[in-house]
């Protein structure tokens, strides 16, 4: 039996969630209030990962902020990854559960969803200059080329 899945995206609509559908599951996207915000997304993909397989869903944002995902298998064990896109299709929010849970019937699954950060460490060491000269080759560098006065 398949459950039907609604997503309601919280903050983003003034923080109004809507209630579970009868019998279905409720998505509810997690969004900070404040400088992590997403801005700019048109679409959702969502990552079901389940002990035997993954499922990806995509689908458009409705104007009040919800969209449907359809008809979902329900499992005992999902965590659940979720990325908001522009609509150019680049990732402008994304989010993951901390921890598995079920998908059945009327339960609410909540995704927290920031703004992705790049992190960039420190620029690596320069890189050594590579020489020439390899052992058993008749070129030499040159601090080692004889020199006749």
């Amino acid at each position: 039996m398949r459950w039907p899945c609604a997503l309601a995206v919280l903050s983003a609509c003034g923080g109004k969630a809507l209630p579970p559908v009868a019998g279905g599951v409720s998505l509810v996207l997690d969004i900070p209030n404040g400088p992590l915000d997403p801005k700019g997304f048109a679409s959702v993909e969502v990552i079901l990962h389940e002990p035997s397989r993954d499922v990806t869903l995509s689908t458009a944002l409705l104007p009040d902020g919800t969209f449907d995902l359809g008809a979902v298998d329900p499992s005992n064990s999902v965590s659940v990854e979720a990325t908001l896109r522009n609509d150019s299709g680049a990732a402008v929010g994304y989010g993951r559960t901390a921890t598995t849970a079920a998908f059945a019937g009327g339960s609410e699954v909540v995704v927290p969803v920031r703004r992705p950060i790049a992190c960039t460490g420190p620029k690596p060491p320069p890189r050594s200059p590579i020489s020439r000269w390899a052992p058993g080759s008749t070129a030499r560098p040159r601090s080692a080329a004889r020199r006749s006065w």
